[in-house]
């Protein structure tokens, strides 16, 4: 397949861009030095240089992503606040717009958007992360709903140790919070495998209809999923007694 990844600089980004192109894969690598996906016009740049090396993109993998502002909501910098909305979200969106003409002419189609923590739960002192991430989560339902031609879904990769974790340790707990301090401490990167499974499977022909869903990669039975999943299962949905 022909593979695009944005973030694969580092992180998990970049182990998916090292893992996936060594099993034959043809893979595109986004860093933030060779694009900046918070300009549309520069990612239209980046599609049409790479359009020039290949007829197709067969999947999109949308890794970039930054966690700060770190604090309470109500005192953050607020251009912090918003550029991480511009990464996480509108870069997610910015992708796929810019990179559709090439993925419509794949015969299966496939854009896997990652989300994280936050996206289904309260998370203090990450309201920029935790909205966008949200936020692109809804994205992969609707563009699922709108494009049927190809299979969209979200995943939460679970706690893993990258930069952002750095980050939160950083901060320390007087500003990042008690709990998500003491959790940033015991990350490790013991997660990276079953994120590659979970995106070697949504890649591969045995998820083909599956779509809009938000999949955890540590904790959901994903290696078993049939490609007739009940309505509204790993949906973002409201719960009515």
């Amino acid at each position: 397949m022909n593979i695009l990844i944005t973030g694969s600089g580092s992180g998990i980004g970049r182990f998916l861009a090292e893992n996936l192109a060594g099993q034959s894969h043809t893979v595109f690598g986004l860093t933030h030095d060779m694009c900046n996906i918070e300009c549309y016009t520069e990612l239209e740049r980046c599609a049409a240089e790479i359009s020039q090396k290949t007829d197709r993109i067969d999947g999109i993998i949308t890794c970039a992503a930054v966690v700060h502002p770190i604090g309470d909501s109500l005192k953050v910098d607020i251009n912090e606040w918003s550029k991480t909305i511009d990464v996480n979200l509108k870069g997610t969106f910015f992708t796929l717009r810019a990179f559709q003409d090439l993925l419509k002419k794949s015969r299966r189609a496939k854009a896997i958007l990652f989300s994280g923590g936050g996206a289904t739960a309260s998370r203090p002192y990450f309201s920029a992360y935790a909205v966008s991430k949200t936020g692109v989560v809804r994205l992969a339902e609707v563009i699922a709903d709108e494009c049927p031609w190809m299979d969209v879904n979200a995943i939460a990769p679970g706690a893993t140790k990258t930069k952002m974790t750095q980050a939160v340790i950083d901060a320390g707990p007087s500003v990042s919070g008690q709990k998500e301090y003491d959790e940033a401490l015991t990350h490790t990167i013991k997660g990276l495998p079953k994120i590659l499974g979970l995106v070697q499977f949504l890649l591969s022909e045995k998820s083909d209809g599956i779509s809009g869903r938000l999949i955890a990669a540590q904790w959901d039975d994903w290696i078993h999923f049939s490609t007739v999943l009940e309505k509204n299962l790993y949906r973002l949905r409201r719960l009515t007694a």
